[in-house]
């Protein structure tokens, strides 16, 4: 354990790992810290293709680490071709000139102005309990909502993560009628765009480890 302490005491870039062999994923840990802190911490996985995903797994993981962590929003995703059509800011990217790996990523300047949307399965730490409240985020509209021993909500929209690419026009739906449940005020809408003054929470950062 105080290797662990020292460890994270001394902690400074990003830490990644690459697995080059199938199934071909990759991973990064970016820790904020320092006097200055006001940026979330992140912690990244992306799987080259959808039929790599093991549900089981990637959604306890998701689960257990929201808890341990006491995460503010994370999420499990397929970016949709509707999603690329729309494309509403820079959430999502490519990493090729070929545009075939796609990337999504949300970030603390995102969340400080709006919920960029809902995906496929979405926790709502503390800052969104406080802002959307728990009522309403267990009574949302979707295939599975779980309240997390922390206090955070899990919302999984459709049973499976392929549903976003088999039957995406179903996919869309519930996710709408989910973003409209609970506030279409907090969401990003291409009709108010970018600058619009989106219902926020405020986020609190904790004690820095140095």
């Amino acid at each position: 354990m105080e290797l662990l302490d020292e460890a994270l005491r001394n902690w400074t870039y990003m830490f990644s790992v690459e697995r080059v062999a199938s199934p071909k994923l990759r991973a990064s840990v970016f820790m904020q810290h320092g006097p200055h802190r006001d940026d979330h911490s992140t912690w990244t996985i992306s799987l080259r293709r959808l039929r790599d995903f093991d549900q089981v797994v990637f959604s306890n993981l998701l689960r257990h680490a929201a808890s341990a962590f006491n995460a503010d929003f994370g999420f499990i995703h397929h970016i949709t071709a509707a999603e690329i059509k729309r494309k509403q800011d820079d959430t999502i990217s490519f990493l090729d000139t070929g545009r075939t790996e796609k990337h999504l990523f949300v970030t603390t300047h995102d969340l400080n102005k709006y919920v960029p949307d809902v995906y496929w399965t979405t926790v709502f730490g503390a800052p969104y309990v406080k802002l959307f409240s728990r009522e309403k985020l267990l009574s949302a509209p979707a295939h599975r909502v779980e309240e997390l021993e922390n206090g955070s909500v899990v919302l999984q929209l459709t049973p499976d993560l392929s549903d976003t690419a088999t039957d995406e026009a179903a996919f869309e739906n519930v996710r709408k009628a989910v973003k409209d449940h609970l506030s279409s005020d907090a969401f990003l809408d291409a009709r108010k765009g970018t600058e619009y003054r989106y219902a926020v929470p405020e986020f609190v950062w904790s004690p820095v480890l140095h």
